[in-house]
């Protein structure tokens, strides 16, 4: 999403502000939002917080889409109205500039394709140049309402680095690309441990389900309520490495594994 005008625009910008939210699936726990209702949420969250309509958009799926084109919001409906909401396993839209960026990941594909016995969805909300001040949990309070997310977090990224992955942007003999950590690598191959108490890691603020929250409580940090099923738990940026070791050491935060 806008990698090319990221990495070539020498203009100095200001660090991504983003919220990440997941929610676990499985074979026996599939994907149950209501994929319509999401995408017109999405678009009125977008309208109403930055003021202004997203004018670039991808849809991953049999669309018709070319790799590397996108469309604007009228064909962007249309493909969605006229092809269904079912097909899509992803999807992403933004403002003229390149500052505001909505991104969804589905992977209940790959449960039937790939054999996965788990997968996760993926959504990405942010922004490095509002016009104003931006209450990022706000929106994650407005997005459980149609999209019921199980473990997420809010944290700040360079400009230059690409928000799925929370890796830099490289530009080697004219190629743009990312490196995936093998932290990432890991996370995602294990998403299915939210459900059991594990975070990714310590980030400034972290949205814990029941079971990450019991964990934490038992570590005696102090959480507070987001809403019925989602706890907010804050750290102070000088405390985050002291708390990510001890983390590690309790086996909270899933750590990365060989690859064979």
């Amino acid at each position: 999403m806008g990698l090319f005008n990221r990495l070539f625009n020498k203009e100095k910008k200001p660090p991504w502000e983003v919220l990440k939210v997941y929610t676990s699936i499985s074979v026996d726990q599939p994907s149950s939002f209501v994929r319509q209702h999401f995408v017109n949420a999405l678009l009125g969250i977008f309208e109403r917080h930055y003021d202004q309509a997203p004018v670039s958009f991808d849809i991953c799926g049999p669309y018709g889409i070319p790799k590397g084109k996108r469309v604007g919001i009228k064909r962007f409906n249309n493909l969605l109205q006229t092809k269904g909401y079912e097909k899509f396993y992803g999807f992403s839209m933004e403002n003229r500039n390149h500052e505001i960026c909505f991104e969804f990941l589905d992977t209940s594909k790959d449960l039937k394709l790939n054999g996965w016995s788990h997968g996760y969805q993926e959504l990405i909300i942010a922004h490095n140049n509002p016009p104003y001040s931006i209450n990022l949990l706000q929106i994650a309070g407005e997005i459980f309402e149609v999209f019921k997310f199980d473990y997420g977090y809010i944290t700040q990224l360079p400009n230059n680095y690409d928000l799925a992955s929370e890796s830099k942007i490289t530009n080697m003999l004219g190629m743009i690309s990312t490196v995936h950590s093998t932290i990432d690598w890991s996370w995602r191959a294990n998403t299915n441990r939210i459900l059991t108490g594990n975070i990714k890691d310590v980030y400034p603020i972290n949205l814990l389900n029941d079971q990450q929250t019991n964990k934490i409580n038992k570590m005696n940090f102090e959480v507070r309520k987001f809403n019925d099923t989602i706890s907010i738990w804050s750290i102070k940026e000088d405390e985050r490495k002291t708390i990510r070791e001890k983390l590690k050491q309790e086996l909270i935060i899933n750590t990365p594994t060989k690859k064979n």
